[in-house]
C-alpha cells in the first residue's frame, strides 16, 4: 500500500470576505488588463493571492455581478441578483495596502446619481509569529 501525502502551499497574502455579499476579485497588470482568472469569494470565505502576483500586479474588487440567493419556503425559490450596478474599484497595489493599514475601497455605481459601494479594509499581521509578522493579510 502506497502512502501518499498531499501538501498544499498557499500564499499568506490573503483576501477575506467579511461582508454579507459575494465579491469578485481580479488581478490586473499596469494597463488594467486581467492577468489571472476572475475569482469569486463568498461571504465568510477567503482567497490566497498567488505569491508571484502580489508584487507584479494590482488588485481589483467589486460586488459579485451575479449571485443566487436561496429562500426556503414550501418550495425552493432562487433569486438571481445582477451585481447591484457597481463597477470595479480602482486598481490597488499591495504595497499601498500595507502602507495605509486601514482604508476605504470604493466601487462606483453605473448610475452617477447613486452612491458608491464601499468596503472598509485593513491589513492584519500576526505580531506573535516571528515568520508571519512580516507577511500581511487583507
Amino acid at each position: 500500500m502506497d502512502n501518499v501525502k498531499v501538501v498544499t502551499i498557499r500564499s499568506t497574502y490573503k483576501i477575506e470576505n467579511q461582508t454579507l455579499y459575494p465579491l469578485e476579485l481580479t488581478l490586473v497588470d499596469d494597463t488594467g488588463h486581467p492577468v489571472y482568472s476572475l475569482e469569486k469569494i463568498a461571504p465568510g470565505q477567503d482567497y490566497s493571492l498567488p505569491i508571484e502576483a502580489v508584487s507584479q500586479n494590482k488588485i481589483r474588487i467589486q460586488p459579485d455581478r451575479k449571485f443566487t440567493v436561496k429562500f426556503l419556503f414550501l418550495t425552493h425559490l432562487y433569486l438571481s441578483i445582477e451585481g447591484f450596478g457597481y463597477k470595479w474599484c480602482s486598481a490597488i497595489r499591495w504595497e499601498d495596502l500595507i502602507a495605509n493599514k486601514s482604508f476605504t475601497i470604493k466601487c462606483p455605481h453605473n448610475d452617477p446619481r447613486e452612491a458608491a459601494f464601499r468596503f472598509q479594509a485593513w491589513v492584519q499581521t500576526d505580531v506573535n509569529d516571528s515568520v508571519s509578522r512580516y507577511v500581511t493579510q487583507l
